[in-house]
């Protein structure tokens, strides 16, 4: 059975509905949390794959704002793609991919965004991935893709909500596996009321159903990628 680790910034942003899809495969996995536990894994030379988690309002670019353990996962996301093992990426995670793989971020403000994704690719995740999907971003700063990035599904603004940096390193702006509860305990971290994200909330409550099909039909597409699982 593979293992994974998953690095996780926030007790409110979990793996969320990917849990019972990677059990549902025979996927172990195991948290890691350098907030908590002070440090992280330093050699991916017994992993089978990282997955890097969102956190609220923790972003890459910025004094104050920056992740404290930045640089340890910066070295533990180098040393998986070094020894070309896969990588998952969402939301923060996602920058932090970005920067390993040598990306940047922009700083901006802590943004919860909702909308219907667009697939800019018919093969993106091994034609696994819906032509169109609503998705949900809870994240500070602004990713700056490596020049290999490939772009697979983008946002209204054509901004990138799911990109590769080859063919095992998949990142994602939003977590797609998020919830109406997960997406509520972030809220309540960053003392937004329900009232400033009544919106957002709404959304996520009336898609979640939707959400959670195409959730089902990329995850063909993702383990298939990093070999986590090979698809009947």
């Amino acid at each position: 059975m593979k293992s994974l680790h998953v690095v996780q910034h926030t007790a409110s942003e979990n793996l969320g509905t990917l849990e019972d899809q990677f059990r549902r495969r025979g996927v172990g996995f195991q948290y890691q949390k350098p907030l908590t536990a002070g440090k992280i894994p330093t050699s991916a030379v017994n992993s089978d794959g990282l997955i890097l988690l969102g956190g609220g309002a923790w972003g890459t670019h910025g004094e104050r704002t920056t992740l404290p353990s930045l640089d340890q996962e910066l070295r533990f996301s180098y040393d998986h793609l070094k020894r070309n093992r896969p990588v998952v990426g969402l939301g923060l995670g996602a920058q932090i991919v970005s920067i390993a793989a040598g990306g940047s971020t922009e700083q901006t403000a802590t943004r919860v965004h909702t909308g219907m994704a667009r697939r800019v690719r018919d093969d993106a995740l091994g034609g696994q991935m819906p032509e169109n999907f609503p998705f949900v971003s809870f994240m500070r700063d602004r990713i700056v893709l490596p020049h290999d990035g490939d772009v697979l599904a983008v946002d209204e603004n054509d901004d990138p909500v799911v990109f590769t940096v080859g063919p095992d390193v998949i990142c994602m702006t939003c977590h797609p596996g998020t919830g109406p509860k997960m997406l509520r305990a972030l809220a309540a971290e960053v003392q937004a009321s329900e009232e400033d994200l009544k919106e957002e909330f709404a959304f996520v409550d009336a898609h979640f159903d939707q959400m959670s099909a195409a959730l089902d039909a990329m995850m063909h597409g993702i383990v298939a990628a990093t070999g986590w699982i090979v698809e009947d």
